[in-house]
């Protein structure tokens, strides 16, 4: 063999040593990296195993914390149903009570204590003078109204505030007529005899005695107030009507006056009709009472009949 083929060979078979050697490091760098890959993919299994781990603790963790605040929602909606029951139940027994109390308190006999511990100290007594029973009236009936005193009530009230005679009189009345202050009140100016008359002959003789002027006039204007009131005079028109009336009264002859009264008896009647019952009168009988028909009204011998048709 030639030098050169000689050097060829020895060449070759350095090339071909180099490429088994760089053959044999190719595949230990193949293994190499296909062990990294293998180690890659097991840590990223790994991974993946931990994070699916990770994830089922979180869930399991929120599970129990969704159950845990459930159990306390329950708790306290099982505390929130307990107090509303325990308040259903108070409030139940708070108006029972409030019921119970207030059904006493509409009980005639705690109404009547009730209103009478007030109006014992408010309520005036009834004054022994009858003329002075309107103002009593009209008194009692203010404070009534002003402490809204049950119409129920006001007999009841009134009963300690009557006079002895008062007292007497009335033990005739029913228990429905002692029930009604109207009642009462009408049976006891009955009783006294509180006429519309009477109370024009109390303002006519009314005098001043040791009283102001003041005073004394107030009185007149009680006296004359209840005179209107006894006659339903409310207007201008009745007020002159009234006083028409009563001046035709006063004029006319007692036989005459004696007939109207009859026939007025608890009725009230204006001018013009006082008049035809007058006209009547004159018209059958004459100014001394004798029927003008052949019968004579026997009137007593000797009756006279005063000018007040008031009895004055």
């Amino acid at each position: 063999m030639t030098p050169p083929e000689d050097v060829r060979l020895r060449e070759l078979s350095l090339k071909e040593q180099e490429l088994k050697l760089r053959e044999t490091e190719l595949q230990q760098q193949i293994l190499l990296r296909e062990a990294e890959l293998r180690q890659q993919a097991q840590d990223r299994e790994a991974e993946r195993e931990l994070e699916r781990v990770r994830l089922q603790q979180q869930s399991l963790e929120r599970q129990a914390e969704i159950e845990l605040r459930k159990a306390e929602i329950r708790l306290q909606e099982q505390h929130v149903n307990e107090d509303i029951e325990l308040r259903r139940a108070e409030a139940t027994r708070m108006r029972n009570r409030d019921e119970q109390m207030a059904e006493r308190e509409r009980s005639l006999v705690a109404q009547t204590k009730r209103f009478g511990d007030v109006m014992k100290h408010v309520l005036p007594r009834m004054p022994v003078d009858p003329g002075e029973l309107m103002n009593f009236w009209d008194t009692c009936e203010n404070l009534w109204n002003l402490y809204e005193v049950p119409e129920e009530l006001r007999a009841k009230l009134l009963l300690p505030l009557l006079t002895p005679k008062a007292k007497s009189l009335i033990s005739r009345l029913d228990a429905t007529a002692l029930a009604d202050v109207k009642q009462i009140k009408a049976f006891l100016l009955n009783e006294f005899r509180l006429t519309s008359c009477k109370y024009r002959v109390r303002f006519n003789a009314a005098v001043r005695v040791d009283e102001t002027h003041v005073l004394f006039t107030s009185r007149l204007k009680n006296l004359w107030g209840f005179y209107m009131r006894s006659r339903e005079c409310d207007d201008f028109d009745k007020l002159v009507d009234l006083i028409v009336a009563d001046r035709l009264k006063d004029a006319l002859s007692g036989p005459c006056l004696k007939y109207c009264l009859a026939m007025e008896g608890n009725k009230i009647l204006h001018s013009e009709e006082l008049a035809a019952l007058a006209d009547t009168f004159d018209a059958n009988y004459t100014s001394e009472g004798r029927y003008r028909g052949g019968m004579i009204n026997t009137f007593k011998e000797g009756n006279t009949y005063p000018k007040d048709w008031c009895g004055k």
